[in-house]
Order: C-alpha cells, then sequence, then structure tokens
C-alpha cells in the first residue's frame, strides 16, 4: 500500500467533485485546476477526437456547438494509489441533459500529483449503453 495520506485521498475526491462544478458552470478557464497541461481525454463520442494538451481541451470544450449535458453528478469513486506521486480514479457519472433525460458514464482518470496540486493526465470517458437507449435516440415530446 502506498504512503498515500488522508488529506492526498480527500484531494483527489475533490478534483471529483469540482469537475461537475466547473464544467456546469461552463469555467472553462479553471479546466487547470482538474488537468495537467499534457492532459489525455479520450472522449465516449466516436465522431469527437481525443485531446492531448489542457489548451486544445480548452478550446473544444468551449465552443458554443460542444454538446455538454447541463449537469454533472459524480458517484461511486473509486481511489486506487498506484505509488504516492500517481493514483487512478474510477467514478460513474450521470449526466444531465437539457431535455431532463439521464445518462450514466463511466470515468477512468490517472492523476499525478504537481506542483499545483493533483491533476488528471488522462481520463477515458465511457457511456453506459442500457436498454433505454433505442428510446432516447426518439425526438423527446413536445
Amino acid at each position: 500500500m502506498s504512503g498515500m495520506s488522508t488529506d492526498d485521498l480527500r484531494a483527489l475526491e475533490r478534483i471529483v467533485a469540482l469537475y461537475g462544478h466547473i464544467v456546469d458552470a461552463q469555467e472553462w478557464s479553471r479546466l487547470g485546476e482538474l488537468f495537467t497541461d499534457d492532459v489525455v481525454m479520450v472522449p465516449w463520442q466516436e465522431d469527437l477526437l481525443s485531446t492531448t494538451s489542457l489548451g486544445e481541451l480548452i478550446e473544444r470544450w468551449s465552443a458554443p456547438e460542444f454538446p455538454h449535458p447541463s449537469g454533472h453528478h459524480a458517484t461511486n469513486v473509486l481511489i486506487d494509489p498506484q505509488d504516492d506521486e500517481t493514483a487512478q480514479i474510477t467514478w460513474k457519472g450521470i449526466a444531465v441533459h437539457h431535455d431532463g433525460r439521464c445518462r450514466s458514464l463511466l470515468y477512468e482518470e490517472h492523476v499525478r500529483r504537481t506542483d499545483d496540486g493533483w491533476r488528471a493526465f488522462w481520463r477515458r470517458v465511457t457511456l453506459q449503453s442500457t436498454s433505454v437507449d433505442p428510446l432516447l435516440a426518439q425526438p423527446s415530446p413536445a
């Protein structure tokens, strides 16, 4: 077991919680509080490309046409320390869309200690398919 402190574990939990607050408020300039400059982000949508830097991530996510849900909610957070300087965090997310529909996502990320605190340097998001996916593809009732 690593020598990761309780303060480190709390800081890692805070990264997960802070993600939804920053993204939902569209405070793109604050993404550096979550991610390293060289972050690799692997998105769940096949038509979206991975990003390989914080600057690229901010540019892509701040575009008006980027498909952000209106709300992100984190749950089931698992932190697996790899050593004193890195950890893997796996968590579930509930995305609430503008029309009220909800989707379940799986977040897998690797974080490292930096001079500014813990930051994610790699994240993959996977959309959890459900039996209602065909229904969600239909237009919402007016």
